[in-house]
């Protein structure tokens, strides 16, 4: 019987312990609280002895250390306390215990922080709002780093090592999502955040993200966070958040879905896409942090991307930087996965190097990154394999079809390192597992608006495309180990400068311009032309023009005709006959024609840069159009059509011979073409 009442009161005693420390004392979160008031990393070990006991719930060990944290800020000192406290000697039975508890007394913290705003404070740059900002992304940051992606996680899930269980990581994951209905007006994309508050909501994002890897379904995050469409689109798909200040979601992020859609390496490793103002450098993610500067829907336009080798487009400014980070994160995830690319990149890049401006794709890597040989300034004297490449497949994300023919005019002007670029740039897109038949572009339209293009029938040989197909025409290309193209076909044929859709004609500065056979050499001043193969002849003046820029051809004769038909810009220009060199200008008789005036013009030109009418302006008949002319001088008489009307003139004397040869004022452009004179000879 005395050993019944023993065992009785034995129990009953144990009950009554059991009962004493199923809560903590006042004295023990008094305790607690100066613990981590002071952050002294010696005490750490006490708080967890203190709240990591088995005996309390979960709610019981985080109330304390909740009510501990609340009015004290999370600098530096709090922070490596907490990590003592999470991963000090002795914790790793109780990290599973401290791990949901740490995350509710930080969130207990940002709590705190952001009910001390004032309720009509703006999230973005205000003075409080910066405060409470800073503060609250070391705090998330912390969360991330130290319990969620914990020892060295997979791509998704936890590092089971790190001594965190899953249970308690969900607790973690549902802790935030608490937080995030319970500040949705600060945290979610239904309200718009500007400034230092764009970085909150991003590290929020991530956290929440990362904790709840593996153990609670993308679907179910995505909806804690507030996403919908193309955003909740791009986490579920991809993994990828995109945080951009709560932004109308727009054509930008369903553009960048598609993107990512078709080539989903360029969202592996990647975590964030910022897109914002603000800097990414402090925020904590498992994987990439990629940023676009820009504001989504802001209307901007980016007008440094093409070069002068095809008509010029202005896409959208946000469009455009999307398709920037995207790039950068296809190339680096393509040349990770074939070497054998990043290989044949870098010798294209060495030989664009070499080439200089003509050599590269892009116009911003031109203008942004390099800088001429001999240079002083600051700068790269050539662009890296990564650079030259993910400047070119930023442009066939923002337009490929200008991007195509800005490679193909060039490799006709006798630069095969844009396509050689252009060729590696769709590699990389093409990258990926399994078969390649289409590769998702981009197309920019009148009004700046960049739209998903497909490109189709794409052929891959080695990891490098060999050919595709783009607004029904078939674009062949073979590139050579070193990187040289052996072979570029349009159609089955060579590309020519008349053919290539958007290229643009720009004149250049040369001794010589041949055209159907007939050479034309400088004659006077520094004319720009070009011979374009379906017969025209562009003649510019120089840049700094003294008005005499001419060229002139054939034989020296004393009567001479040539005629011509000719498209005028600016000042104009015209034709020659009896054309000498002069000490100032040339000397020849000319028949000048100008757009502005709209005028024909007899001049002769007596080489010392004066100019003397032989007889009065005619105006023209058609505006803007092409003009059929002729000019002809037998002794002293000079004879002139345009369009059919006859211009007449009487020299004062029948002296001199000269050839035959086409002139532009200053300021002046002209077209011409069936170019013909009985004293010109055709080369063979």
């Amino acid at each position: 019987m005395r050993r019944r009442i023993g065992i009785f009161v034995g129990l009953f005693a144990a009950s009554l312990s059991l009962t004493a420390h199923a809560a903590l004392t006042d004295s023990e979160k008094a305790q607690i609280a100066g613990f981590v008031r002071d952050a002294e990393v010696a005490d750490a070990g006490r708080v967890r002895a203190l709240v990591a006991r088995p005996d309390l719930s979960e709610a019981e060990a985080a109330a304390p250390l909740v009510s501990a944290y609340g009015p004290v800020e999370f600098d530096a000192r709090r922070a490596k306390f907490t990590r003592e406290l999470l991963f000090g000697a002795g914790s790793d039975a109780a990290r599973s215990t401290l791990a949901p508890a740490v995350t509710r007394a930080l969130l207990g913290r940002a709590n705190a922080r952001i009910r001390a705003l004032p309720a009509g404070d703006n999230p973005g740059w205000s003075s409080g709002a910066v405060q409470a900002a800073e503060e609250l992304v070391r705090l998330h940051a912390f969360v991330a780093d130290a319990i969620a992606n914990a020892g060295k996680p997979p791509a998704d899930g936890h590092d089971a090592s790190a001594g965190i269980r899953d249970d308690a990581l969900k607790s973690a994951a549902e802790a935030y999502h608490a937080h995030l209905d319970a500040h949705a007006t600060w945290l979610k994309p239904s309200a718009a955040a500007t400034g230092a508050w764009v970085r909150v909501r991003a590290q929020v994002e991530l956290t929440t993200a990362a904790l709840a890897r593996g153990v609670i379904p993308r679907h179910e995050v995505s909806a804690w966070l507030g996403f919908d469409d193309a955003r909740r689109a791009l986490f579920e798909r991809h993994g990828v958040l995109v945080e951009d200040g709560g932004a109308p979601a727009g054509a930008e992020l369903s553009l960048l879905l598609s993107w990512l859609d078709g080539q989903p390496l360029a969202a592996k490793d990647l975590d964030l896409l910022l897109v914002a103002k603000a800097p990414s450098a402090g925020l904590e993610a498992r994987g990439q942090v990629a940023r676009a500067g820009v504001m989504l829907g802001s209307g901007a336009a980016e007008d440094a991307l093409w070069p002068k080798d095809v008509e010029p487009a202005k896409p959208d400014a946000a469009a455009a930087e999307l398709a920037y980070a995207v790039a950068w994160q296809a190339t680096r995830a393509a040349f990770a996965k074939n070497p054998a690319l990043r290989s044949l990149a870098q010798k294209v890049a060495a030989r664009a190097a070499r080439a200089g401006a003509d050599g590269y794709l892009s116009r911003d890597l031109v203008d942004s990154v390099l800088r001429p040989v001999g240079a002083e300034l600051p700068g790269a004297q050539g662009a890296s394999a990564e650079q030259l490449t993910a400047h070119a497949v930023r442009l066939l994300l923002v337009d490929a079809a200008r991007a195509t023919s800005v490679a193909l005019v060039r490799s006709v002007r006798g630069h095969d390192e844009p396509l050689a670029a252009l060729t590696v740039a769709l590699s990389v897109l093409a990258t990926r597992d399994g078969k390649v038949e289409s590769l998702a572009l981009g197309q920019t339209q009148a009004n700046g608006k960049v739209e998903p293009l497909s490109l189709s029938g794409v052929t891959v040989s080695g990891g490098v495309v060999t050919g595709f197909e783009l607004n029904k025409s078939k674009i062949a290309i073979e590139l050579a180990t070193d990187g040289r193209v052996v072979k570029v076909t349009r159609d089955g044929k060579p590309p020519t400068l008349s053919s290539i859709p958007m290229a643009r004609l720009v004149p250049e500065t040369a001794d010589a311009f041949t055209v159907r056979g007939v050479r034309f050499e400088k004659l006077s001043g520094a004319p720009r032309g070009l011979s374009v193969d379906d017969g025209r002849l562009l003649l510019a003046a120089a840049e700094k023009s003294g008005g005499f820029d001419a060229v002139a051809g054939g034989k020296d004769v004393k009567d001479a005709s040539i005629r011509a038909k000719l498209t005028l810009s600016g000042a104009g220009g015209g034709l020659l006959v009896r054309a000498q060199p002069g000490s100032a200008s040339y000397d020849a008789i000319a028949l000048l024609l100008s757009a502005e005036p709209r005028q024909a013009l007899l001049v002769l030109v007596d080489g010392k840069g004066r100019a003397i009418e032989l007889s009065p302006a005619v105006e023209l008949a058609k505006k803007g159009a092409e003009h059929a002319v002729s000019l002809a001088v037998r002794g002293q008489a000079v004879t002139a059509t345009v369009d059919g009307k006859k211009i007449t003139a009487k020299l004062e004397r029948a002296a001199g011979t000269g050839k035959v040869g086409l002139a532009v004022r200053a300021g002046g452009r002209i077209e011409a073409r069936d170019i013909s004179s009985p004293s010109l000879t055709r080369g063979k």
